[in-house]
Parts: structure tokens; sequence; C-alpha cells
């Protein structure tokens, strides 16, 4: 279920109609999750907000709370002391409905949103500008223009739009400083006459204008405003009338725009031949979200890739643990195949950007004797910024592949020296095949049991698979969020069952202890916690 409150007001179960919601309905519905952010709210405060002749019992709240249960099920929750209604998850009175993957509320997901915007607009402006362009698309004041009419309505309404005008500043703010002038005043110009007491925007209005060559319009913009006050007995704020002033007097700084570098992450993405600023990559989008500082010298991701992962993140909080604990998880295997067997040979698909959870940092600790590691990577971009970052590390390779391709990945020399794949079976060492994304991309149609069951043939007792892959998502809402986050990505997700991860172990191999479980269950100190969408990981050995 969606309720949508930002571009019109809805409920929308699946891919149905909207459902039919009245005048009342709509207000009922929109004080209910706004007012207290998704808590209890109190009878009174209802009959307040939604009724806009107050009615002399409770009754018509008590009809309309029924009528709104017919559209939300028993998501609509009675308290006692105080008298209050909340809507929540269904099936669970305490918990609130902002945390319930079952319903998407558009205003919790954009807040957040907002929130992630805010913290990258400084630290990262070339994925918040993107972030701020996404908040402000999805949403519709004049949708708010249909709620009842009540001061206490008009007081929590005001409330948003504030919040709408608030993201429109940040973005403004942006396209000033990326030199987006012409784009700022074609979007913003209307925004500004709409709402007057919003003088940070109207600086970077006229700012723009200004830049634009149109000194004058920037000028009038000023001027109309100041009549608007002074009919208020009011004067412009000092930092408008200082940007009044600069205008007047034609000063040349005023044009000059100092547009943010690339941050390292881009200018790696770039080196390594990719294009940049095309379309989201979604293991670029998993990896910055593992390195999250794009000022890192691991980092690996365009800011399209981190504004994706922002959003994803917005809509799944536990994306990004879920990304590190895969990357734990490889790390466990390598120690695990060390201690068990002394492997020292690893085999990993699917090779993700360069982190400090590269495979070959945990061989350098369980494997002080030495270590082979190569990583195969189909995209040849990644490839190369691999074998960039990797160029001084011994005992490591990277070739390009995938599962798709096994004829061409059995052939790559490196895979068949590291696979001993030219020996006998009785003279080949032990080793880790870890696979923890390829698969993810790999529909069954290519039958990746048969490319494992290939890479592990003939291979020596103690050798180890280690596999992982996303779960389908546990609801409809959060698979509508993956879908939405990732669109137009060219990595397209393949989620399967724990049940079907199990069905591509090769025959002869042997599960670990524990089957097939989430990944967080493997790891030393699992955080499950509040989770729409598993991944499940498995280890598989060959029995002496």
């Amino acid at each position: 279920m969606r309720v949508r409150l930002l571009n019109s007001i809805q409920v929308l179960h699946g891919e149905g109609p909207p459902a039919p919601l009245r005048h009342n309905l709509r207000g009922l519905l929109f004080a209910l999750l706004v007012d207290s952010d998704g808590g209890p709210v109190p009878v009174e405060r209802l009959l307040k907000l939604a009724w806009e002749q107050q009615p002399r019992t409770r009754a018509p709240l008590h009809t309309a709370v029924s009528r709104l249960r017919g559209v939300l099920g028993d998501r609509v929750t009675h308290h006692t002391g105080p008298d209050s209604y909340q809507i929540t998850a269904a099936g669970a009175p305490h918990l609130p409905v902002s945390a319930d993957g079952h319903v998407s509320v558009d205003w919790y997901e954009t807040t957040q949103l907002m929130r992630t915007a805010a913290g990258l607009h400084t630290r990262d402006p070339h994925a918040a500008v993107l972030l701020w362009e996404d908040v402000l698309a999805g949403w519709s004041p004049a949708t708010l223009d249909t709620l009842p009419a009540t001061q206490e309505m008009q007081r929590l309404r005001q409330r948003v739009i504030d919040a709408y005008l608030d993201a429109a500043e940040q973005l403004a703010e942006l396209r000033l400083m990326f030199g987006e002038h012409h784009r700022l005043v074609e979007t913003m110009t209307t925004l500004v006459e709409d709402h007057p007491r919003r003088e940070l925007l109207r600086g970077a209005v006229m700012t723009a204008l200004y830049r634009c060559g149109r000194s004058d319009d920037a000028l009038g913009l000023y001027q109309a405003h100041r009549t608007w006050l002074a009919e208020r007995s009011r004067q412009p704020g000092p930092a408008l009338r200082l940007v009044h002033d600069r205008i007047l007097a034609g000063d040349p700084d005023l044009y000059e725009v100092a547009i943010p570098p690339l941050p390292p992450a881009d200018q790696a993405v770039i080196d390594s031949g990719a294009p940049h600023r095309v379309q989201p990559y979604t293991v670029r989008m998993a990896a910055s979200m593992i390195v999250d500082d794009p000022h890192s010298p691991d980092a690996y991701s365009t800011a399209v890739d981190r504004a994706a992962a922002a959003r994803v993140t917005a809509f799944l909080p536990e994306v990004p643990i879920m990304a590190r604990e895969v990357q734990q998880f490889g790390g466990l295997c390598v120690r695990e195949a060390a201690r068990t067997v002394g492997n020292h040979r690893i085999l990993e698909l699917g090779a993700p950007p360069p982190s400090p959870f590269s495979l070959h940092r945990f061989a350098q600790i369980h494997c002080p004797g030495g270590y082979q590691v190569v990583y195969v990577a189909s995209d040849v971009h990644l490839c190369e910024q691999l074998r960039t970052r990797f160029a001084k590390e011994p005992g490591v390779q990277v070739v390009a592949g995938s599962l798709r391709a096994p004829d061409q990945l059995l052939q790559e020399e490196a895979v068949r020296d590291l696979l001993q794949l030219d020996r006998p079976p009785e003279e080949r060492e032990t080793v880790l095949v870890r696979d923890g994304h390829d698969l993810n991309n790999t529909p069954d149609a290519y039958n990746p049991r048969e490319v494992y069951t290939a890479l592990l043939d003939g291979a020596a007792p103690g050798s180890m698979l280690a596999l992982t892959n996303v779960g389908v998502p546990s609801t409809a809402a959060a698979a509508a969020s993956i879908q939405e986050a990732t669109q137009g990505s060219s990595y397209v997700l393949v989620p399967r069952l724990a049940a079907e991860l199990a069905q591509i172990v090769p025959a002869g191999m042997v599960l670990g202890p524990q089957g097939v479980a989430d990944t967080h269950a493997f790891l030393a100190d699992p955080n499950p916690g509040h989770r729409e969408w598993a991944h499940y990981s498995l280890t598989a050995t060959i029995p002496a």
C-alpha cells in the first residue's frame, strides 16, 4: 500500500486505481500522518484539524475513522488515555506506520531524502543537487489546497509548504554554485512571486537574473517585494538589501561562479573510461554505501550513482548495512578457508570496486605465507579501476568476465592458473570461489550452477564455494521502492528465494552447518533490525 500526500492525496493498493477519499477523509488522513509524524493524534485535535464546522459530538469523527478503516484496514488504531487515533502497521499497534514496509508514505520518504540531501549539501554537492531535484519533482504544493480550510489545518499545511520551500532554497543555492542561473530563473521565479516571505529564495532568483543579463528584472523583483512589505509596515532584510545594492552597483564579483571540482570518486570513474553522469550503475551504488566518502582514494562512483544510492537508503534504510554485510561475509569466508584447510587461492566473481573489504586485504591477514587472488568483473571500466588501484598489490590479478560467458572465463590464463586447471586433480590445492554480486545479475537461463560446477571440477577436497544473493522483497511496497530507486540502472537484479539459492550449489558439495541463511546470521555481531529485504548467503565445500 502506498499513501501519497505531496502530489495528490491518495491511497494506492498495488497497481489498482486510487481508493476514493471524501473531503473529510483526505483531511483526516493528512492529519494522522503529518501532525505527529505518525504518532497518536488526540481526538480533540483531529476535530479541529479536519472539520471546518466543529461538530457538537465526536460521532462524525468516529464515522470518518470507520470509513478510513475501510481504506486502510486495521492500521487505524484507537488509543485510550489520552483518547487518540494513530495509523500503525497492520496487526502491530506498537509500530508506527513510518517504520512499516507494508505502507509507504511519500511524506516520510521525502523528509528522509531531504535529511540525506542536507547532509551531502557541502560534502558532496554534485550528488546533493540531484537529490534536491528529486525532492521537488515529486511535490506539488497546490495539492494541499484541497484540505479542509480550518485554522489548525492551515498551520499544518504551512509546515509542509515550508519544507518544500526549504528544499527549493537549497536547490537554488546549488544552481547558483554550478552556474545554472538560466535554469534557476525558469523554475523558481513563479515560486518567489507566490511566496513573498522567502527572501533567501528571492535573493537567489535576483542573482540569477543579474547573471542572465537581466538587471532590470532583478531590481524589479526587489521593488515589488519592497512595496509588498511597505503595505505591512516592514522593510526587506539586510541580506536581500545587500543583493539589491550589488546588482544596482553592477558588482562584477556577483557574476563569478566557482563550480566545485569533481571529487576523486567521479574522477576515478572518468579515468577508467566509463561514461560519466549517464545512468546509475548498481555495483557502484553499493560501493558508495561502503566507501561513503567520495574523496576517499578507494571511492569509485559518480554523483548519479551516489544520488541513486541515497534514494534507495531513504526507502530502505537497511540496504547500506546489507552492502557492508556482503563484504564482511566474503572476508569471513577467506578467514575460514585459511583456518580450516590453509587455503590461499581466491577467485571472486562479480568483484566490486576497491574498498577496505576487498578480499585480498583479508588474505593479507589470514594467509601470511602468501596468497593468490583473482578478481573477475564484467564491466571493463571497473576492471581498469581495479587494475589501477591494485597495481602494486602482490598476488592480485584482475580479469574481465562473468557467469554469462563461462567459456571465456575458463580460458583466462589467470583463472586457469589460480584453479590449476592444467594440473591433474590430485596435484591441485584448495580454492575459494566467492560470488557476492555476479549471481545477483545472472538469470537462471545462464545456468550458474553449471558454471560453478565447471570452475570447481576436480578441485581439491576442502575447496569452498561462497554465494550471496538478494532475496525477494517481503512486501510489494519494498519491491516498488527498489524498482523506483534503481530505475535506469544498467544492472538488473535477479532476486532468489533461499531454496532457489541452495539449488545452485553443484552436486556433491556439502552445505555448511548454517545452510542457507540471511547474511547477517553468519557474522559475529548479527544485527538484523527491521528489514523488508533479505539477502541470503551460503557456504559449500567439497568433502574429503
